[in-house]
């Protein structure tokens, strides 16, 4: 509960009119509170100062200046039980800057969850723009030069409406009970302008980031779905997200410019983009929604995003990454050294629907002793409407059972490049190989320049089936099928027994750049059309009319242990059966699409089927499974313990509310009723005059309703109002 004594709301239960009472005695509560924050006390910033609260247990937001700073509102949220709302009416136009010399004041209010919102500020407006963002920031706040600026340590905070930058680190959410934060509408890393750039980079540790979670949170929301909700985390100099720890997981980064300015006409500078590390996992980035996609670019030192030491089971859903935001264009300070990097086994993590353009490397694998990560249907150097954004390499494809499915490659130098880093294997797991990855059901087109395979094991395009090439141990030297018969309609072949080979065609392409294979033209590039099973001497077929007159047709094989054989450039289909003999038999089932990852849940604040209710001396809550309820009662707005209860019901005496609390989930869940000490007759209706019980507060705040829509009537010293007919008050 908030504010104990400093306000009170009361009902009246003998009528339908219902008046809302509020004491007013902190300075520097706001003057029109919205109905909607009823629930929360506000207070009002009104310095551009760095001072301290002169007392932060007094109720009063007042430095020593007689002003109320944010390190004072701060201070004095955390000291209050129950929600406050910071909001922001510094005197004067034009941005106002808070020179922070140190960390400001962790919030840490377990009582209740803190809002600050910039966009109070008078001038200031949310982001409307469809790309980029045009927020008109009014509040920003340099940090100082170490340490961080923001540190959450309690659940269920919102930033918003502000340009935080110059810090080590500029947002922290650190802690078991830093559960369910916002961060959404900031510029994070850069100033009100957007051109400011942290010159701090990455020399080890957390050095230069914009956002840092670790040590145990779940579900903290960093960016989400509207433009008013969307973060741009650029200049940071080290990283714009770091999420590390295996017991932090579960959180959501969507909808954020992560590395461009707010405009989108240049980079600002960061060494990573978005960095999962450290066992982290149930992590979502971007989302199936468009609106939900992050837009990460202009990192040209290291990556866009990154999972690395063993992060897990992480989702990376439909980020254009590299690319401008109509996912179709690239420009020369939009790509990243390497759109997605994997290093220090990272396992278990799905990645899907991502455009990823104008990067060094599309998707980077450092080591060979990373595990299954799976890989689907992304578009890597093609647009979604088919425009040309090449990468130097579609993904250098690296390390152990990777699976690779229904992804689009074109317009690279080379679109998939296994390779095997000796070095690596020396110097870690001498027995490990690049082995047992899996690329299925793809297109490759637009091959760029080189004559190399579209799926090529050797490094500088030599031939991986002769065995003295330096392709020691990569996808133990698999060899292509062997095409012994083609003509219209049919393929006949050689392979490793009992190997499944797929068979690929070229064809037109689309608009979006995707290859069409229902008809009979030929085009450039190769699109997966069936797969079948080589018999036990590893003879195979395919009987297919898209098997046409002057396309090229092409195979790869995948055996047992899911190893990939090249995909050679292919030959022309001729106009007779060359070499093919009999009828060709039936593409077999082709494997299925892998398994989607759950999206992490979101964070639930409030438990609404936990209700409680008072009546004739016994106060009966809901069973919601706990092994104990902890019970507290108020009365003259001072909340007193009742214990803990293994029961569902307690005998209580008269107290204004009651409350009772369970920690089923490892977080608290509140319910919240009336009391028999509610004092009756609260407010009355007579004639035009509306009147109310004086309970010695300094302000009352009143609210009418008409057809369901509340309007607030201001907030008043008297204890009546003359007014207008309304269905409630």
């Amino acid at each position: 509960m908030g504010g104990a004594g400093s306000r009170r709301w009361l009902r009246r239960s003998s009528t339908a009119v219902v008046v809302a009472l509020l004491a007013a005695t902190l300075i520097g509560v706001a003057a029109e509170p919205e109905p909607a924050a009823a629930q929360s006390s506000a207070i009002v910033v009104d310095s551009a100062g760095d001072q301290a609260d002169g007392d932060p247990t007094d109720g009063t937001c007042r430095t020593s200046a007689g002003t109320c700073t944010l390190r004072a509102a701060i201070a004095e949220a955390n000291a209050r039980p129950g929600p406050d709302r910071i909001f922001f009416a510094i005197p004067g136009s034009g941005v106002k800057t808070i020179d922070a010399a140190t960390p400001l004041p962790t919030i840490d209010d377990a009582t209740g969850a803190l809002t600050i919102d910039g966009y109070t500020q008078p001038g200031a407006t949310p982001n409307t723009a469809a790309a980029g963002s045009n927020a008109a920031i009014r509040i920003q706040i340099a940090g100082p030069a170490g340490g961080h600026l923001f540190r959450i340590r309690s659940a269920a905070n919102e930033i918003r409406g502000l340009a935080i930058y110059r810090a080590n680190i500029v947002v922290q959410i650190d802690g078991e009970e830093a559960d369910g934060n916002r961060i959404v509408g900031n510029f994070i890393g850069t100033d009100a302008a957007g051109t400011y750039e942290n010159p701090v980079g990455v020399t080890g540790g957390n050095t230069g980031v914009g956002v840092l979670i670790e040590l145990g949170p779940d579900r903290n929301v960093i960016g989400a779905p509207g433009p008013a909700d969307r973060n741009v985390i650029s200049g940071n100099g080290g990283y714009a997200v770091r999420i590390n720890h295996g017991e932090t997981s579960e959180h959501r980064i969507q909808n954020n410019v992560v590395g461009l300015n707010p405009s989108l006409t240049a980079k600002l500078r960061q060494v990573h983009g978005i960095d999962l590390q450290w066992w982290t996992w149930g992590n979502l980035i971007g989302g199936d929604d468009p609106s939900e996609a992050n837009l990460v670019g202009g990192h040209i030192t290291r990556a866009g995003i990154e999972l690395s030491h063993a992060a897990q089971s992480n989702l990376v859903i439909g980020n254009l990454i590299g690319t401008m935001p109509d996912g179709d264009s690239v420009t020369a300070f939009s790509g990243n050294t390497y759109g997605i990097a994997l290093k220090d086994d990272p396992f278990n993590n799905y990645i899907a629907d991502n455009v990823i353009g104008g990067n060094g490397h599309g998707v980077y694998h450092k080591h060979n002793y990373t595990r299954r990560n799976t890989f689907v249907n992304n578009r890597i150097g093609v647009g979604l409407a088919g425009g040309a954004i090449p990468n130097t390499i579609g993904t250098n494809l690296n390390g152990l059972d990777q699976l690779w499915f229904g992804n689009v490659f074109a317009n690279q130098n080379q679109h998939v490049q296994v390779v095997d880093y000796l070095a690596n294997r020396a110097a870690f797991f001498v027995d490990t190989y690049t082995r047992g990855n899996a690329v299925r059901q793809s297109q490759f087109h637009n091959p760029g320049t080189r004559a190399d395979p579209y799926v090529d094991l050797a490094p500088n395009g030599v031939n991986p089936n002769d065995p003295g090439d330096r392709d020691e141990g990569r996808h133990d030297l698999l060899n292509s099928p062997e095409l012994t018969g083609v003509g219209p309609g049919k393929v006949f072949g050689t392979a490793c027994a009992g190997c499944e080979v797929e068979v690929y065609v070229s064809g037109p392409l689309r608009r979006d750049g995707t290859i069409d294979t229902s008809g009979t033209a030929a085009g450039v590039g190769l699109a997966w059309i069936a797969t079948v099973t080589a018999a036990a001497d590893g003879t195979f077929s395919l009987g297919d009319p898209r098997i046409a007159v002057g396309r090229t047709l092409s195979a790869l094989t995948i055996d047992a242990g899911g190893n990939t054989s090249e995909l050679p450039v292919g030959t022309r289909v001729p106009s007779a059966h060359a070499g093919v003999n009999g009828t060709a038999g039936s593409a077999g089932s082709p494997p299925s699409p892998p398994p989607r990852l759950p999206l992490p849940p979101p964070y639930e604040p409030v438990d609404q089927s936990f209700s409680c209710s008072a009546a004739g001396g016994t106060l009966t809550w809901t069973d919601a499974g706990a092994a104990e309820y902890y019970v507290f009662a108020t009365t003259d707005g001072v909340e007193r313990y009742l214990g803990g209860h293994r029961a569902t019901s307690l005998a209580v005496g008269d107290a204004d509310s009651y409350r009772v609390e369970h920690w089923l989930t490892g977080r608290a869940r509140n319910a919240i009723c009336d009391g028999p000490g509610v004092p009756s007759n609260q407010c009355s209706v007579s004639g035009s005059t509306l009147s109310w019980v004086d309970v010695g507060a300094a302000e009352y705040y009143v609210f009418a309703t008409v057809d369901g829509v509340e309007r607030y009537l201001g907030g008043h010293a008297v204890t009546s109002l003359t007014v207008a007919p309304a269905d409630s008050y």
